[in-house]
């Protein structure tokens, strides 16, 4: 199954498709991964060793119930808010210094089935796809006890689509939202309030059904993967205003090194590599971005990664971990920084529950 089906998937739990902010992570620091384990009702906690190898904490897994989709970690460090779709909520969590997770309160969302969720850096606002209600809520964060108040105008509707996956930008000035129903990426800016406005010009074609995005670190680049078309778009954001521009050359498929219905993809800390999870192909495509955001696949390309990989997210340290949503593990690599390969770290994989998807760096 594939991300457009990820297990009951959530751009299908509407149908019943995950999404980083964003189908991926880049250019995170964290000691702590968190994986959603949709299948088993469960975040697995890993701490991240020195050389980037996870081991499970002692509370691991954390049970959260109700078919949770997406996690995302406050800029702080100090919360953690998961979307659960079988209740129609946004669970926020307390972190401690060692990872460990104590159930804080629920933020109601005003949409049905929330699904990906996106931060702005600055951890003031909290963005949710909701893929029953086809709009995204937005919440205030009270930055010293994790707590969400929705502000006015939420919901904001998606012209009565769906968003796969949604991803702020590093300055968080603007919001994109991959809408497979209309086969484009949508542009919004974020205003003072959290308010979402439409970027004029900023709907872009993205094949068939664009599933995850990704924004590389330097806020040059925007690519989204085309899970039903095997292909990868590119778009470079113009400063100021958040339009989207295809880059040259794009989309990106097979001739690029693309595989079989890529799904989460992430931009290296150093803007110079992208990593494709290629869902039906057990492997990792591996491209240099060139200065016009155009990609070319590095030696080697792909990297055997599993059955079925589909998230992606990178560390400033230069490890990269993917999560596979049939063997039910997360895949450990390093990344070469001046070649862009992949190397096994350690054992390769560890175990989590049922059903891994979204993964968050704290």
């Amino acid at each position: 199954m594939r991300k457009i089906f990820l297990g009951v998937t959530w751009v299908f739990l509407s149908l019943m498709i995950g999404c980083s902010g964003g189908g991926g992570g880049s250019a995170a620091s964290g000691t702590f991964l968190y994986s959603a384990d949709t299948g088993s009702n469960q975040l697995s906690i890993f701490a991240i060793g020195s050389g980037g190898a996870l081991s499970a904490i002692a509370s691991s897994p954390f049970g959260v119930g109700g078919s949770p989709i997406a996690v995302a970690v406050a800029p702080n460090k100090n919360f953690a808010y998961v979307t659960l779709s079988g209740s129609n909520s946004i669970q926020i969590y307390s972190v401690s210094s060692g990872g460990a997770l104590t159930s804080s309160s629920t933020g109601s969302s005003s949409g049905l089935l929330p699904g990906a969720l996106a931060i702005q850096p600055s951890g003031n606002f909290l963005f949710a796809a909701n893929t029953g209600s086809a709009n995204i809520s937005v919440f205030s964060v009270n930055t010293s006890t994790g707590a969400l108040t929705e502000i006015a105008g939420s919901p904001f509707p998606l012209q009565g689509n769906t968003a796969s996956d949604i991803v702020v930008t590093p300055s968080g000035s603007f919001l994109y939202a991959a809408v497979p129903g209309q086969g484009a990426v949508f542009g919004y800016t974020i205003s003072t309030s959290g308010a979402l406005t439409q970027i004029p010009g900023a709907l872009r074609s993205a094949g068939i059904g664009p599933t995850y995005l990704t924004v590389s670190p330097s806020e040059a680049f925007l690519y989204a993967s085309d899970n039903f078309s095997s292909n990868v778009y590119g778009f470079s954001i113009q400063a100021g205003s958040g339009i989207l521009f295809p880059v040259p050359n794009s989309p990106f498929g097979a001739a690029q090194g693309i595989g079989n219905n890529p799904a989460g993809l992430a931009v290296s800390s150093s803007n110079t590599y992208l990593y494709v999870a290629n869902q039906n192909g057990g492997s990792i495509s591996a491209l240099t971005i060139d200065s016009a955001g155009g990609l070319t696949p590095i030696t080697g390309s792909p990297f055997t990664s599993g059955s079925s990989p589909v998230y992606v997210i990178e560390t400033s340290a230069s490890v990269l971990y993917v999560s596979d949503h049939s063997a039910n593990t997360i895949s450990e690599f390093t990344v070469n920084t001046s070649t862009g390969a992949l190397t096994a770290l350690g054992g390769g994989t560890i175990a989590t529950g049922t059903g891994p998807n979204w993964m968050a760096l704290r």
